[in-house]
C-alpha cells in the first residue's frame, strides 16, 4: 500500500480538506428530497454526531475499524441520498480523506461516488481533484497505471501543480512495479 501513502502525503500537502460524513444506506426507501436548509441541518447533525464517536489517537485497531466503517456507511448514504449537492458531495469527499488518511481499501470508491455526486457548481475545486488523485490511488493500488493516468487527466486542469505531483510519483510508481516483474 506504499503508493496510496506516497499519494496520501501529497494530498496532505497541498490541501486541507475538513473531515465529515453522515448515516448508513437504506435502498429499501425512496430518496426523498430536502430543502437546501434541511439538508445543511442534517449535513451539520451528521458531522457531529461522527465527530463525537472518532476515535483517540491511542485507540484500538479494532475501535477504529468501526468507526472507520461508520464513516464509509454514513457517507456513502448522505452523499446517495443528496446528489447533486454541495452537502452529497462533502459528505463522500471527506469521508473518502478520512478513509484515504488511515488507508482503507475503499477510500477510492467512496471518491469515485464524490465524483458522481458532485453538482455543476459549488464545491472546491481543489477537493474534486483530491478525489481524482484517491481515484488515481486506488488503480495504482490495483496495478492499474493506465486508468490512474486517465483519472488524473481529469484533475489536470483543476490542480496544475497538485497533478504534476501526481503524475510523477505514478511514473515512479510504474517503474518501480516493472522493476519489481523483471
Amino acid at each position: 500500500m506504499k503508493p496510496a501513502l506516497v499519494l496520501f502525503v501529497c494530498v496532505l500537502t497541498l490541501a486541507a480538506v475538513p473531515c465529515s460524513a453522515a448515516e448508513a444506506p437504506d435502498s429499501t426507501q425512496p430518496v426523498k428530497k430536502l430543502s437546501s436548509d434541511e439538508r445543511k441541518r442534517r449535513f451539520e447533525a451528521l458531522k457531529k454526531e461522527l465527530e463525537a464517536f472518532k476515535p483517540a489517537q491511542d485507540a484500538e485497531r479494532d475501535e477504529v475499524l468501526v468507526y472507520l466503517q461508520q464513516v464509509l456507511d454514513a457517507s456513502t448514504k448522505f452523499a446517495k441520498e443528496n446528489p447533486k449537492t454541495a452537502e452529497g458531495f462533502e459528505a463522500a469527499s471527506s469521508g473518502a480523506m478520512q478513509l484515504a488518511a488511515r488507508s482503507h481499501p475503499k477510500s477510492c470508491e467512496l471518491a469515485q461516488l464524490a465524483l458522481d455526486v458532485k453538482p455543476a457548481a459549488g464545491v472546491e475545486v481543489k477537493q474534486i481533484a483530491i478525489c481524482w488523485l484517491l481515484v488515481a490511488n486506488g488503480n495504482i493500488v490495483k496495478g492499474d497505471f493506465k486508468a490512474a493516468r486517465a483519472s488524473l487527466e481529469n484533475m489536470k486542469d483543476l490542480s496544475p501543480e497538485l497533478y504534476a505531483l501526481a503524475i510523477k510519483q505514478v511514473d515512479e510508481q510504474e517503474a518501480k512495479a516493472k522493476d519489481a516483474k523483471k
